[in-house]
């Protein structure tokens, strides 16, 4: 709790560079102990990022635990845990000046605004495409809600 609260109150992640994002994963699942559920790590590509080892171990030991803890609470219910690590595919739609209209009129900035608007209001935007079947925008924008 102690780390928790001094990386909100400093904002102290120091980032490094990480050559293996699946050791943090390892690391975050053995401080599970004697989980009742199994926990999974799938890997197909590793790549190096830029990471506060400790502050993202102990963020996805949250994420596994409070998986787990769901797991337990629905008795008789099997259930297991997968972390997954792999290469997201890059999107350029959100490049300035990209553009796949190739046209006088389009300047490829369209998706770039959208993207610093939806930013700006602390969202996020994501894009699921498959060619001949459609293209999917998700938005999403936290709730207010006054105190």
């Amino acid at each position: 709790m102690d780390d928790l609260y001094h990386a909100f109150k400093n904002n102290s992640m120091v980032l490094e560079e990480v050559k293996k994002p699946s050791d943090i994963v390892k690391a975050a699942i053995l401080k599970m102990v004697n989980p009742s559920v199994e926990i999974g790590l799938d890997v197909s590509e590793e790549y190096p990022i830029l990471a506060d080892s400790h502050h993202l171990s102990e963020a996805i030991y949250n994420l596994i635990k409070n998986s787990v803890d769901s797991i337990e609470q629905k008795a008789g219910t099997d259930g297991n845990v997968r972390v997954r690590l792999y290469i997201q595919g890059q999107n350029q739609i959100f490049d300035p000046f990209y553009s796949s209209k190739n046209s006088k009129k389009s300047w490829g900035i369209g998706l770039l605004y959208v993207e610093q608007i939806v930013r700006g209001h602390f969202g996020e935007i994501s894009v699921e495409s498959s060619v001949g079947e459609g293209t999917t925008f998700y938005v999403a924008i936290p709730w207010y809600r006054k105190l």
